[in-house]
């Protein structure tokens, strides 16, 4: 059994302190704006960035019930899973339920929870559920925290990791992982 132990410290782990993991295609990059609003007036002179000649601030009012921000929106949705649709496609949104991601790419894998070591012998019997579908028409994805905006210039490379995925609809499936260490896995399962 031990022969199906991968080493997980390899990985590149990214620590959202809780924020939902983003999978953004690159062409929906200035679509996403994160904890980013639009600067009202009086702040005009003194933005945090420009995007398209529009000034813009970190909005941290996080109010879900009358969200300002896309970081409002997708937080108030109470689904684990979903893709949330932008001007021109759909991002997909995984909620956390620890700090940390991994990205597992021969097993197309989000990994939430920092695991020293998976057993990669028990994956195929976990109960995996479908959450969503997602439609991916660019190979090209930021891996990214959802507060992040990736115009911002003071977005950190430890907030975001670009990925290469093959076009089609997935199926995004989860299941909780123990053997000790408990984390919540998502996997993306194409289906066309």
């Amino acid at each position: 059994m031990s022969s199906h132990l991968r080493n997980t410290s390899t990985l590149s782990w990214m620590d959202f302190s809780g924020s939902p993991l983003l999978v953004l295609p690159q062409p929906l990059e200035k679509e996403w704006l994160g904890f980013y609003a639009e600067a009202p007036t009086d702040f005009r002179d003194d933005p945090d960035f420009w995007l398209d000649e529009v000034p813009y601030i970190l909005d941290d009012t996080f109010d879900f019930a009358k969200p300002r921000t896309d970081y409002d929106c997708i937080c108030g949705e109470s689904k684990r899973a979903f893709a949330y649709l932008l001007e021109t496609g759909h991002a997909l949104v995984l909620h956390s339920f620890y700090d940390t991601w991994a990205w597992l790419p021969e097993r197309q894998l989000f990994i939430n929870g920092h695991l020293e070591q998976l057993n990669e012998a028990l994956l195929d019997a976990l109960d995996w559920q479908v959450l969503a579908t997602w439609t991916l028409s660019d190979p090209s994805v930021f891996m990214m925290n959802a507060c992040c905006c990736t115009q911002s210039p003071d977005l950190d490379a430890a907030d975001f990791l670009r990925l290469r995925l093959p076009i089609g609809i997935y199926q995004i499936q989860s299941a909780h992982y123990e053997d000790p260490y408990c984390a919540v896995l998502f996997r993306l399962v194409l289906v066309k």
